[in-house]
């Protein structure tokens, strides 16, 4: 998987991280790498309107700390 990361502001003033990686989605989740699912959990996470983080447009910590530790997988594995 080849991730490359791109940083722009979003909407609301914050910080957004998009990484170009190869879409895994069409495989079963036995065959998805660690670092994909990581990566789209947080992306999920970010999209739930009902989430209070959302909602008050403020950074969430778990999704946070999911891109941390693909980000930490990555730099371990030398990629």
């Amino acid at each position: 998987m080849i991730a490359v990361l791109r940083s722009c502001h979003d909407a609301r003033g914050g910080w957004t991280v998009e990484y170009n990686m190869k879409d895994e989605s069409h495989l079963p989740v036995s065959e998805q790498s660690l670092v994909f699912r990581l990566r789209k959990r947080a992306e999920i996470r970010r999209q739930i309107q009902d989430r209070k983080s959302v909602q008050e447009g403020r950074r969430d910590r778990i999704a946070d700390l999911l891109e941390e530790a693909a980000d930490e997988i990555i730099k371990l594995k030398g990629k």
